[in-house]
């Protein structure tokens, strides 16, 4: 009993509140227009403020959508950077095989090398001869020379100088002859370029 008493004041107490609060609106509605009655030029500037909002949502709706066709347009444009790439990558990775493709050097009667390096530092040369994409020479006094690539072509090789070049390095062509290499490519025959 105590349960349903209790119960149905709190039904009329929140039905006061909620009556109370439509009332006071309903009130406060019913003054502004009124208001809006006796002053018309009011009433039109809000309807004109109306109007320019609404176009202005408009606006941003219509430059929403730009932005939003223009971010699709740029993922789909770095999606194909992504796949030029990644063909780019296997392209490195073939040439690379090509460089240190051992069959080239034997099987050529002359072929050319790029020379990178010499070094005497022993954790340098440990280091770099790590790398199995080098070509490691003994020198007599006691360096060693680290050569990149086996190319049939002079000019190939020169390319390859050409790019290391720009990235700092200081690269120079080798040229071998009968597997031994010739101190100065001026001892090359004209023909092997």
């Amino acid at each position: 009993m105590k349960k349903l008493t209790l119960l149905l004041v709190f039904i009329s107490f929140v039905g006061n509140v909620l009556a109370q609060k439509n009332t006071f609106q309903k009130a406060s509605l019913d003054s502004e227009i009124k208001a809006l009655r006796k002053n018309p030029a009011q009433y039109k500037a809000l309807k004109e403020e109306d109007r320019y909002l609404k176009q202005e949502v408009a606006t941003h709706r219509l430059v929403l959508e730009q932005m939003r066709d223009e971010e699709a347009r740029a993922k789909s444009r770095l999606l194909e950077q992504d796949q030029q790439i990644a063909l780019l990558r296997q392209e490195i990775n073939q040439l690379s095989m090509r460089l240190t493709s051992p069959s080239i050097a034997s099987s050529a009667k002359a072929y050319f090398r790029v020379q990178i390096g010499a070094y005497r530092n022993a954790k340098l040369a440990t280091a770099l001869a790590e790398n199995t994409r080098f070509f490691i020479e003994d020198h007599p006094n006691q360096m060693k020379r680290f050569l990149l690539g086996n190319f049939t072509s002079y000019w190939e090789a020169q390319k390859l100088v050409d790019k290391l070049k720009k990235e700092g390095a200081q690269a120079f062509v080798v040229g071998y002859l009968n597997n031994t290499r010739l101190a100065n490519l001026k001892e090359m025959p004209q023909e092997y370029f």
